[in-house]
């Protein structure tokens, strides 16, 4: 099974417990002048469990899969696990803070002529930096997307 055959099989699951626990919030009482919608409650609560419990272990599959598969990107040796970390945490915060760095503006109502922005930084430096962070996180993104039909997890 791979890691998007995973995937799958977890959304699938996790419909699937939801499912069976709205319907066990709906059917685990009823009016007594009323016949039971379902009875065996206890094969509800099981089939919630063992789909809480699939998921749990496709997961643990995943993280592992992740954590110990080793892949070239850009020429470099690395974990998927640390593609998605840069991806999803170091990229993003790096964005940020590049981000904030923008022209203070003049406060409103002064025109004094000694009043002068004074810039610390190159715009442009400051947006190829931006581009290329953009670029890296879509690229790693494809490479992830690539790597999840390809891996296979150890089940």
């Amino acid at each position: 099974m791979t890691i998007i055959q995973a995937l799958k099989k977890i959304k699938h699951l996790l419909r699937k417990a939801e499912q069976n626990e709205k319907r066990l919030a709906e059917w685990c009482s009823y009016i007594n002048n009323m016949e039971p919608l379902y009875t065996d409650m206890r094969a509800l609560q099981q089939s919630a469990a063992d789909c809480r419990a699939e998921i749990a272990r496709l997961k643990h599959a995943i993280h592992v899969a992740n954590a110990t598969h080793k892949v070239v990107f850009m020429g470099k040796e690395t974990t998927i696990d640390e593609l998605l970390l840069e991806a999803t945490a170091t990229i993003p915060a790096n964005l940020e803070a590049v981000k904030a760095m923008r022209r203070k503006e003049k406060p409103y109502g002064l025109n004094s002529p000694e009043i002068k922005v004074i810039l610390q930084y190159d715009p442009l430096q400051r947006d190829k930096t931006i581009d290329s962070l953009e670029e890296r996180q879509a690229a790693i993104h494809d490479f992830i997307d690539s790597m999840n039909i390809a891996i296979e997890l150890p089940l």
